[in-house]
């Protein structure tokens, strides 16, 4: 009866005095009473106290009580188990990066594939459109003959443009459609005459006529005419004199240059008004000569060319955007006068 209640009494109390040992990684060995334990790690009472251990120094947990040797078995076989587990990883990394490797050398060569597609599409392309420039320049050069021009044609010939701007200045380049010329030397050839018999022809004859009215009255009874021995008896009237004379010779030659600088823009006036209109007659002359044919654009280094004023605008946009160097949208615009030969 005593010896059944002591096995009872030892089976109930075993769980109060059981000894968990742990294994840690650092090679060593922990015995206790684990009293909590958490997915962060656990807590361990032991002989010297409590300690609290993170599961990063844990390597195996056992709930009973083991011998070194037995713990060394469990170390070794977990210590395998961790290196089988971290090559697998590995290999599993490895594949994934050779894999990935292996996407973008194919998306590599695609690009590659794709832009050399491309490539040679642009270059028959240019090819094609070189040959069909080529072939319209010989058929130009081959087929051109000098004829009147539309000018010409439409005003009746050249003669006819010619006379008319001698007549007045821009009915010719209108008989023959160039109204924007016409109207440009139709306003500078009038203006310019308008303004130089108006208002530079009236201050050049008010200045001449000052002038003359200022020699005139000093030669009636200006101080230089009272400058005689019957007229000065002192000292004080010579000196009085003088400077009259001085002051009125100073005025006399003022209104001399103001009538000379007057003449000369009246004569400027008249100038420009001759040489406008001696352009608008040879203008006339010009754009009626015979010419040939209109030539075919021609390409050259991925722009247009045509005879004559031409105007090219284009706007670029930044392919992408980098934080270091941003790129702005910019208008690009240029006018150029080409002669092709």
């Amino acid at each position: 009866m005593k010896t059944s209640l002591f096995i009872l009494i030892l089976t109930f109390s075993f769980p109060i005095f059981a000894i968990n040992t742990v294994i840690l990684k650092n090679g060593k060995t922990i015995k206790g009473k684990v009293t909590d334990q958490n997915e962060r790690g656990l807590t361990i009472q032991t002989s010297d106290g409590i300690q609290t251990l993170t599961k990063f120094q844990i390597l195996k947990v056992v709930y009973k009580d083991v011998s070194e040797q037995e713990a060394e078995k469990i170390r070794i076989a977990e210590e395998k188990k961790l290196r089988d587990k971290e090559e697998k990883e590995k290999a599993k990394l490895e594949k994934e990066k050779q894999i990935a490797e292996e996407k973008e050398r194919k998306r590599l060569e695609e690009e590659e594939k794709l832009a050399e597609k491309q490539r040679q599409e642009e270059l028959a392309k240019q090819e094609s459109l070189a040959e069909k420039e080529a072939k319209a320049e010989a058929e130009w050069l081959a087929n051109r003959q000098l004829g009147p021009s539309p000018a010409a044609t439409q005003c009746g010939g050249r003669l006819a443009m010619i006379w008319r701007s001698a007549v007045l200045p821009g009915w010719g380049q209108y008989c023959g459609g160039h109204t924007a010329s016409a109207g440009t030397f139709g306003i500078l050839f009038f203006g310019s005459l308008l303004y130089s018999l108006g208002p530079l022809r009236t201050e050049e004859k008010n200045a001449k006529s000052h002038y003359d009215t200022m020699v005139l009255l000093n030669q009636i009874g200006g101080p230089g005419t009272r400058l005689t021995a019957q007229n000065i008896s002192l000292p004080s009237e010579f000196l009085a004199g003088y400077i009259e004379t001085s002051i009125t010779d100073d005025l006399i030659v003022k209104s001399k240059n103001n009538a000379k600088e007057a003449n000369t823009k009246y004569l400027a006036g008249l100038g420009t008004a001759s040489i406008i209109y001696i352009t608008n007659i040879i203008h006339a002359y010009m754009i009626g000569r015979d010419t040939y044919p209109d030539r075919p654009v021609v390409q050259s280094g991925g722009k247009q060319f045509k005879e004559g004023l031409d105007f090219e605008s284009s706007w670029d946009k930044p392919q992408g955007v980098n934080a270091y160097r941003p790129q702005f949208n910019s208008i690009y615009a240029e006018v150029r006068y080409s002669v092709l030969f």
